[in-house]
């Protein structure tokens, strides 16, 4: 943000900052839908400067939702260290994993976890009778309708919370049925957007990739919600991905 506004005040002096909080400023008022570009031809800002600027703000609202939805008991970012191997830590009650973290019982202990949602074909037994267990039968499929779930999952998790439990949300790898689920309830009980769940989730869990027919649930679940997109599908050289992957697959030649 500081180096887009020196940018600005190099460039046109006091009425480059003057525009450059006027663009800001309209990104707020959007709620940062980041593929309006209406609002980036708008103002006589290089596209460097305005990306700076959305990317920053994007990152303070994920912060800014995160903390607040807790009601009361903020997620601790100091112990919010993005991790892969063991739990990611996402709000104050939720963590995703991989199916080996979830069945370490040490860190299923120090975390405090009470209850454990499991996204798997394959059904796990527990010797565990303190423990609850909750078994969403999916495949990792894009053919696969989790839709269906996100209500359930999501419910399930704020009831835990209003419990004073914790919930662990994992699949095989943690990477693609749990991080749906998971950006899912954000979405419903924590108001975000997909665009900023995917932000928040993505900054606890570098890994986390819904596969695409994952994500175009995930954009009808938030339309449903919010009546509104954050997130599309586009085309690429791969068929169609979420525009937040579009850059990545610029150049890449399918196999």
């Amino acid at each position: 943000m500081l180096t887009a506004g020196c940018e600005a005040k190099g460039r046109n002096g006091a009425a480059g900052l003057t525009t450059l909080a006027a663009f800001v400023g309209e990104l707020l008022l959007h709620e940062l839908e980041h593929r309006k570009y209406t609002l980036f031809s708008k103002y006589e800002l290089s596209n460097q400067t305005k990306r700076t600027c959305l990317g920053h703000l994007m990152r303070k609202k994920a912060l800014y939702m995160a903390y607040h939805s807790s009601q009361g008991s903020p997620l601790s970012y100091a112990s919010r260290t993005p991790s892969l191997s063991g739990l990611s830590q996402v709000t104050g009650s939720l963590y995703i994993s991989n199916g080996s973290a979830a069945k370490n019982k040490g860190l299923l202990s120090t975390n405090r976890i009470t209850c454990i949602i499991r996204a798997s074909l394959g059904r796990a037994r527990s010797s565990s009778y303190s423990m609850e267990y909750v078994h969403v039968p999916v495949a990792d499929s894009p053919d696969v309708s989790l839709l269906s779930y996100f209500d359930v999952v999501a419910d399930k998790i704020h009831s835990v919370e209003t419990m004073g439990g914790r919930t662990l949300l994992h699949c095989v790898a943690g990477v693609s049925r749990s991080a749906a689920l998971c950006l899912a309830y954000l979405m419903k009980y924590n108001a975000m957007s997909l665009l900023v769940a995917h932000t928040w989730l993505k900054s606890c869990r570098p890994i986390v990739r819904p596969n695409n027919g994952f994500w175009i649930q995930l954009i009808i679940y938030e339309f449903q919600i919010f009546g509104r997109n954050t997130v599309e599908m586009v085309s690429s050289a791969f068929g169609d991905v979420p525009d937040i992957y579009e850059r990545e697959t610029r150049g890449m030649v399918p196999l």
